[in-house]
């Protein structure tokens, strides 16, 4: 599975880019996305994960809740 890539702003005023893999756990290649995954991590160190099957809705409430947990 070839990694894409996605530009990301790292500065507005500078409106420089930089470019994270895309991971597409769409593929039923598991050996591949793993073989991309390690890449993705080596090279760059963070990589857009799409299609992973994960509710929108769910890391929101995620971090609403850790809120609870972690505010004072």
């Amino acid at each position: 599975m070839p990694l894409q890539e996605k530009g990301v702003w790292s500065s507005r005023r500078e409106r420089e880019t930089a470019t994270l893999p895309i991971m597409d756990l769409s593929s039923p290649d598991r050996i591949s996305a793993a073989n991309s995954s390690r890449q993705a991590c080596a090279d760059c160190g963070f990589f857009y994960l799409v299609n992973h099957g994960v509710e929108q809705e769910l890391p929101g409430k995620v971090f609403e809740e850790s809120k609870k947990i972690f505010s004072p």
